[in-house]
């Protein structure tokens, strides 16, 4: 499986040690729940093939925006609006203006 990460993800972190622990999540665990269709993943709303996880990176929980097309997955958003409306809308919203 092919794992890509947006520049907004990759340089979500300025701490190291954060920044790790969430590339070691996109490239280890989100495989193992895309595959086994986790009942932990939700479509976002309005969005084209565009799905949701909560995770957790140090002592705090965070929402990643994530495509997966043809064995490819693509994280293209994090933060820390948990709530899943809000969610959606911040996501979608972003996700429009950029080029």
């Amino acid at each position: 499986m092919v794992i890509q990460l947006t520049p907004f993800v990759r340089n979500y972190f300025s701490n190291p040690d954060e920044q790790k622990q969430l590339f070691d999540f996109i490239q280890i665990k989100l495989p193992i729940y895309v595959t086994s269709h986790s009942s932990k993943i939700k479509p976002v709303r309005q969005g084209v093939a565009l799905y949701e996880l909560k995770i957790r990176v140090g002592r705090d929980f965070y929402r990643l925006a994530y495509t997966y097309q043809k064995e490819t997955i693509v994280a293209c958003y994090l933060t820390k609006t948990l709530q899943k409306v809000r969610f959606d809308k911040e996501v979608n919203k972003y996700l429009k203006e950029q080029p």
